[in-house]
């Protein structure tokens, strides 16, 4: 429904940057963190520290993830036996590879993001520092997500998905299972 509106508004390349940029990201985010957000208002008292935001935000994305990926890979499939392309067995795998491969860390990544960020605003005094949290929480992994599909569909270079993974997502992903263990392994009180 976004889509057909930013269609009717402008041109099919403008929607096509507007899809991956901004709608795609900004729906899952949100509908994701929502989720997440009701499970932290009913589940309050196990869901009150980092570690918790991230196991449960884990969780959340990867079930998500799982359920976008039955589609995609239905799709890439559909794709494959309609291409008429030279390169289409290779563009088969490369898919392949990149949605059994990458993708399944990216929104347990960015659901622990949003969780982490919404358990911290719990802890301040301050209203318009917990509001500010909560936004920053779900910017930072919308923005994430947004580069990662632009870096799919609408950039010109084919190696700018990959370089942004290698890059941008595998040091987050590192720095955050080191938090996560981190966490872990603090003392209890």
């Amino acid at each position: 429904m976004l889509q057909a509106l930013v269609d009717s508004l402008g041109d099919k390349q403008f929607g096509h940057l507007v899809r991956p940029l901004l709608i795609t990201p900004l729906t899952e985010e949100v509908s994701k963190g929502a989720f997440l957000i009701w499970i932290m208002l009913r589940r309050r008292a196990e869901f009150d520290d980092p570690l918790d935001a991230i196991i449960f935000g884990s969780l959340v994305g990867a079930g998500f993830a799982f359920s976008e990926q039955v589609l995609y890979f239905g799709q890439i499939v559909s794709d494959y036996i309609r291409s008429t392309s030279n390169d289409a067995e290779l563009f088969l795998v490369v898919s392949l590879i990149i949605r059994a491969l990458l993708v399944p860390f990216l929104h347990p990544l960015f659901v622990s993001l949003i969780g982490v960020g919404l358990v911290i605003s719990t802890k301040l005094q301050s209203k318009v520092a917990r509001t500010i949290i909560s936004i920053l929480s779900f910017v930072f992994p919308i923005t994430l997500h947004g580069i990662w599909d632009w870096a799919s569909v609408a950039s010109e270079n084919r190696y700018l998905i990959v370089q942004f993974y290698l890059l941008g997502i595998c040091p987050l992903l590192v720095f955050f299972t080191a938090f996560a263990i981190a966490l872990r392994l603090r003392p209890t009180t």
